[in-house]
């Protein structure tokens, strides 16, 4: 129950396990409930990635059409891109 004080990388909350949740929530609603476990288990690995990315500000469509299976890799090697603001 306690892991997060011995070990620094372990959250002391579980907000990226509740987030995974409400994803996965969202999926039931719109498959009604019905889905195939290799279903699942493809959304889940597209879940993960997609969370990657966002995390590593890393466009997902972009990562999935560049072929790399990084995504660190990808987001350094892509320029950094700096906000436009709008006039």
């Amino acid at each position: 129950m306690f892991t997060f004080l011995d070990f620094d990388d372990v959250p002391w909350n579980n907000n990226n396990a509740e987030h995974a949740i409400k994803a996965f929530a969202s999926l039931r609603r719109v498959i009604d409930g019905t889905t195939t476990e290799k279903g699942l288990r493809d959304f889940l690995v597209l879940l993960s990635l997609c969370e990657t990315c966002k995390y590593k500000k890393v466009d997902f469509l972009d990562f999935l059409r560049s072929g790399s299976k990084d995504v660190v890799d990808f987001a350094m090697s892509r320029p950094k891109r700096r906000l436009q603001e709008a006039n």
